[in-house]
């Protein structure tokens, strides 16, 4: 951690406030919240930025793949509560700051059709401002109208096109997002999937 000069010195002799306590600490927290500088790393640890055009203001790391077939590639499992999509994990390492991570893809919802919702997971953790699909019980009832849908919150339908995004401060190192889904329809038959998806992660200089 750099060097860092409280604003507000405390002394014996006086009362503390708490806006000045708070003050004090904003300093460490905003490195905390990945606000670094160059007193955080090593001379030879970051780029001289030889790699890089001059007038580059972000960079942008895809992972993708190509629509294969039906039944899709990746199969999801009926889940009440968030539950990774297996292989939508994709990797990657940043310098910090602020980044825009998307995820897109063929959602195949075999009939009779469960709505589902769709978010991104940061390093495990739920980005519920990317949340697609309504998670409100109490205006998306749990029905089921026998031989057409499985009525509740979310979106239901053979083919879905699926579409999250989020913008979110990242800490300098290696992080990753991936596809979260979870139904709550009391259906829960055929085997749903996303297929020809692709993940980006665009990181703002």
């Amino acid at each position: 951690m750099s060097w860092k000069f409280p604003p507000n010195r405390m002394r014996a002799t006086q009362p503390m406030a708490t806006d000045d306590i708070n003050e004090n600490l904003v300093a460490y927290a905003d490195e905390l919240s990945g606000r670094v500088n160059e007193h955080n790393f090593a001379e030879d640890m970051i780029t001289d930025g030889a790699d890089f055009d001059d007038d580059a203001v972000l960079t942008v790391n895809t992972l993708a793949q190509d629509m294969v077939a039906i039944p899709p590639s990746l199969e999801f499992q009926f889940s009440e509560t968030w539950s990774e999509v297996a292989g939508t994990r994709h990797d990657f390492t940043t310098r910090g700051g602020t980044v825009w991570a998307m995820f897109s893809g063929q959602a195949m919802l075999a009939p009779p059709m469960s709505p589902f919702m769709f978010v991104i997971m940061l390093d495990g953790a739920i980005l519920y401002e990317s949340l697609l699909g309504g998670g409100d019980t109490s205006n998306d009832a749990l029905e089921n109208v026998v031989g057409v849908i499985a009525q509740g919150p979310g979106l239901a339908a053979t083919f879905l096109p699926v579409v999250v995004e989020a913008v979110t401060d990242l800490t300098p190192g290696d992080h990753s997002i991936s596809l979260a889904v979870r139904c709550l329809s009391p259906i829960r038959l055929g085997t749903p999937g996303i297929d020809g998806w692709e993940s980006t992660v665009i990181e703002m200089w």
